[in-house]
C-alpha cells in the first residue's frame, strides 16, 4: 500500500530544515531533519526523525510546468504555484506521520496548500495535524515484532 500527499508552495518561499523543524515544533511535533538538507534538491527518501523515532518519507520537488496535471489539482491556485512537494510512503504509520508533519509545517509556515490525491481534496492544516497525531497514536499502539 502506498500513500501520497502534495503541498503546493508559492514563489518566493525559502524553505530550510531549521524552518521546517521550528514550524513542526509550533504545531506540537518534534521533527528532526538533517542540517545539510537542501530543500529544492530533495528527490528520494529523506531519513529523519519524528517524536524520537527514526522516520522519513519519499519526497520529490515537482516543477508545476513539468506536471500541469498535478498543478491543476490545486484548482484556482494552480497559476500561482512555484513548486509542489510530493510526499509518498508505504504502510508505515510513522512514515505517514512524518509526511503529514512535514506537510503541516509547510502549509502553516510557508503559505502552502495541501492536496490529498486519494481523497481528491484540499486539506486544512488542522486536518493535517489531526491526521499526523492519529498516525503517531496508531504507531504507538502497534505491537513491536
Amino acid at each position: 500500500m502506498s500513500m501520497e500527499l502534495w503541498v503546493a508552495l508559492p514563489a518566493g518561499e525559502v524553505v530550510t530544515a531549521a524552518g521546517i523543524v521550528t514550524g513542526a515544533r509550533s504545531l506540537g511535533f518534534e521533527l528532526d531533519l538533517p542540517d545539510a538538507m537542501e530543500f529544492d534538491d530533495l528527490d528520494g527518501f529523506l531519513p529523519s526523525g519524528l517524536a524520537g523515532e527514526r522516520a522519513g518519507a519519499e519526497i520529490q520537488i515537482v516543477d508545476p510546468l513539468r506536471d500541469p496535471d498535478m498543478a491543476e489539482a490545486f484548482g484556482e491556485r494552480a497559476g500561482s504555484i512555484a513548486r509542489i512537494v510530493a510526499f509518498s510512503w508505504g504502510g508505515s504509520f510513522l512514515e505517514g506521520a512524518f509526511a503529514f508533519v512535514f506537510a503541516a509545517a509547510l502549509v502553516a509556515g510557508h503559505d502552502g496548500v495541501c492536496f490529498d490525491p486519494e481523497a481528491g481534496e484540499i486539506v486544512s492544516v488542522e486536518r493535517i495535524v489531526e491526521t499526523a497525531h492519529g498516525l503517531l497514536e496508531a504507531q504507538r499502539s502497534t505491537p513491536v515484532g
